[in-house]
């Protein structure tokens, strides 16, 4: 039976593969739509790379409508449409590196494409990340230094700041979404302000739940939660309401500017007891301002949402997700079939942040034709920068922006690249035993443990060592002259050994190097920790190469 997977975005909608080519390989200029087991070519596309193609292979056909055999017909029909670049906004295993998907992504890696794909949006707990696989790159979701925020002004002069692109609003009568319910609908149904179909869909109602009656030319409060936020205001329109305050009822939800279909304001979960105790006394009316957009809102933190690691494959001994880029209130083009008529949304979702780093894959692509997908992986993986959510060796940390947040311009001359290829892959798999070791055997492929793959992080999970570890990372330098590189590390609670402490490459030349790992004052929980190469030419010309580390201790 074909496995089901599902779009990863809050609202339901149709999902698409995306992939970028470069002239030379000379694929068709479009946008793909892939139609079960028959891919189909339409329209055109324009990129920031500079001439390049862009298709689209459209697999997902509903909710939870994604058959497994379109979408590995896509990732080969892409790869022999010649693209470089593969974006996958779709969800997929959190632990089975033999999931056809994930092996379909494998044969891609091995032709040379790039695979970026979302990391999933069920944080912020941790153990929820997918796609452990390590020739794919995991894309975890930030935010930005862009916001748009609005106000709330009640009848009693009390005013608060949230989320809004919204026009403004002159005061009107304010109603709580539990107070304009209709008979026989249950109090979280109303407060969720859920749309006619979501209602009859997940919870077995029947029609609206608000009463026009009550709503019309009204401002009315809901709560976070039951459906996505702008269906909300979707229904707050059909049942004739002016304005939505929009309010977060639990903590670590994030305020999200979006466009809705009535002026609102989404307010945190602090302003919730205040907003609704008003909002039940008799006369009370709110007014709406125009939004505002701020462009020093500081950044990036890691999207509450954001699916976390570590990864529950290959027994935590590989680090997920890789890296995180901007992915919370991004402005993104839309069908209007889906999106009610518009060409635009502003949309969250890792769906909407690994299509950045697919974006940044084919500038470098373009930078370095010759790099294979782990050079390029490694280049944005060891060139990021921190998320503002804590110190960057604190296993939240980690578990969350993974490498860090991409800075695009340090990761075009990393100076170092930790590379691999299908025989380290294969090898990978036989040592976690995914594969038959008569298979290993027979192919003669060299078993390797899963710690000593060669990626641009290190993960030791639990109970792998009593009192110490050793990993081995091989590494290529990629300038154009002979370049020594330090080593340098930030671990608490371990000491660490690299060996050698320094390397001296010629351009081109591969080296290798072991990190050992013993526990000093380290009990048992997950540590985090840096390691860095800081190296270059001249005292001008410095490249700083930073890999984290998460280790379980005994």
């Amino acid at each position: 039976m074909e496995s089901m997977r599902c779009s990863l975005e809050n609202s339901i909608r149709p999902a698409t593969l995306m992939a970028m080519a470069r002239t030379r390989r000379q694929p068709p200029v479009a946008t793909l739509t892939f139609r079960p087991r028959a891919p189909r070519r339409y329209s055109e596309r324009s990129a920031a790379w500079r001439r390049a193609r862009i298709a689209a292979y459209k697999v997902c056909w509903g909710p939870g409508n994604c058959h497994t055999s379109d979408i590995m017909a896509a990732i080969d029909q892409a790869v022999a449409d010649g693209v470089d670049v593969i974006n996958y906004s779709i969800s997929g295993t959190q632990t089975n590196f033999q999931d056809p998907v994930e092996q379909a992504f494998m044969r891609a890696a091995a032709a040379g494409v790039f695979v970026a794909a979302a990391a999933g949006n069920n944080g912020p707990n941790y153990f929820t990340v997918t796609h452990p696989s390590p020739w794919i790159t995991t894309v975890a979701a930030g935010t930005h230094n862009r916001s748009s925020n609005g106000s709330v002004t009640l009848g009693n002069d009390s005013t608060y700041v949230g989320a809004s692109i919204s026009q403004a609003l002159p005061s009107k009568p304010l109603i709580d979404a539990n107070a304009a319910r209709l008979p026989l609908v249950d109090e979280n149904h109303a407060n969720a302000c859920l749309t006619k179909e979501i209602y009859e869909e997940f919870y077995r109602g029947t029609g609206p739940v608000l009463d026009p009656a009550l709503v019309a030319g009204k401002i009315v409060v809901c709560e976070f939660g039951g459906n996505s936020r702008v269906d909300k205001s979707l229904a707050m329109q059909r049942a004739g309401g002016v304005g939505m305050i929009l309010l977060n009822n639990g903590p670590g939800q994030t305020l999200n500017t979006e466009l809705h279909f009535v002026p609102t304001v989404q307010l945190s979960v602090s302003d919730r007891v205040a907003v609704t105790a008003y909002a039940a006394t008799a006369g009370a009316t709110a007014a709406i301002s125009q939004g505002v957009m701020n462009l020093t809102t500081p950044a990036p933190f890691t999207a509450n949402f954001s699916s976390r690691g570590p990864s529950q494959a290959a027994g935590g001994n590989l680090l997920k997700p890789d890296i995180i880029a901007p992915g919370q209130d991004i402005l993104a083009g839309v069908s209007p079939v889906g999106y009610k008529g518009r060409l635009f949304d502003v949309l969250s979702g890792t769906s909407m942040s690994s299509p950045h780093i697919a974006g940044i894959a084919a500038l470098m692509k373009e930078l370095h034709p010759k790099w294979s997908p782990m050079a390029i992986k490694s280049a944005l993986m060891t060139s990021a920068g921190d998320v503002l959510d804590g110190p960057n060796t604190a296993p939240k940390v980690i578990r969350s922006q993974g490498a860090g947040h991409v800075r695009p311009n340090n990761a075009a001359n990393p100076g170092l690249v930790f590379d691999s290829g299908p025989i380290d892959w294969q090898g990978f798999l036989c040592g976690i035993g995914a594969v038959l070791p008569a298979t290993c055997t027979a192919a003669n492929v060299p078993v390797l443990h899963a710690s000593d793959l060669n990626v641009p992080s290190i993960a030791i999970g639990f109970g792998k060592f009593a009192t110490k570890q050793t990993v081995t990372r091989r590494v290529t330098n990629k300038s154009s002259r002979t370049t020594t590189y330090t080593a340098s590390y930030d671990m608490p609670g371990f000491t660490v050994t690299v060996s050698p402490p320094s390397l001296t490459m010629a351009s081109g030349q591969t080296k290798s190097f072991t990190v050992t790992f013993a526990p000093n004052t380290a009990t048992p929980n997950y540590y985090g920790g840096q390691l860095t190469w800081t190296g270059g030419t001249s005292a001008s010309d410095q490249r700083t190469v930073r890999i984290p580390m998460l280790v379980y201790a005994p």
